[in-house]
């Protein structure tokens, strides 16, 4: 629960209270078959659009498109190499109720550990991330494969150390091993190089699945 009144219960907003919070929701995918632009070397795209209207009187709106060039060697001895470009906007819409729901950093400037940070009141419901996305992916046999992956996030606004906001560079690791013919588990962890003093994330991501 956003604004003033976060911490009452029933949730209340505006003055009115809310005994039940559901929502309805629409989306839709769209995506380009792989064009092929060079020996063993495709284009494919995708966008992704959802709705979501909430009976608190906002709506979500996500808008998700990307580009990926993608080299894909004959043999499976040898990794296979991915480049990807996504723009990603997300609007929440409050109407003349935006600024209760946001309300206004004052003061505008923060100094914490990490810094003297402005610019605070730009978080104010709505945001756009412009990420670049490199990948290897090795399978040589249909019981391991490994996927190394390094982004790079320009967000709008731009994340603050300490206060939040998505960490700029991220190097993600991921392993799947088939362990048996019904066990497949996965292990990944990600880098955050230094952003609000993190490195390595505290926990693994584990998950085992048929």
């Amino acid at each position: 629960m956003l604004g003033p009144d976060a911490a009452n219960t029933p949730p209340d907003f505006g003055g009115v209270p809310y005994t039940t919070i559901f929502n309805t929701y629409l989306g839709f995918t769209a995506y380009t078959s792989s064009i092929r632009i060079a020996k063993q070397t495709t284009i494919s795209a995708k966008a992704d659009k959802l709705e979501t209207w909430y009976t608190l009187p906002h709506l979500l709106s996500t808008t998700n498109v990307s580009t990926t060039v993608a080299y894909t060697p004959l043999s499976v001895k040898r990794p296979a190499f991915l480049l990807t470009y996504g723009i990603l906007n997300i609007s929440d819409f409050w109407g003349k109720n935006q600024l209760v729901a946001y309300p206004e950093y004052l003061p505008d400037t923060i100094t914490n550990q990490y810094g003297t940070f402005s610019g605070l009141s730009s978080f104010d419901g709505f945001a756009t991330s412009r990420s670049v996305a490199g990948s290897m992916v090795y399978t040589p046999t249909p019981f391991f494969a490994l996927n190394l992956t390094m982004q790079n996030f320009n967000v709008t606004p731009r994340p603050v150390p300490g206060v939040g906001g998505q960490a700029p560079n991220q190097f993600t690791a991921d392993v799947r091993v088939r362990l048996s013919k019904n066990i497949l588990v996965d292990v990944s962890r990600v880098y955050y190089f230094q952003f609000a003093g993190e490195g390595w994330a505290p926990q693994y991501g584990v998950q085992f699945s048929p």
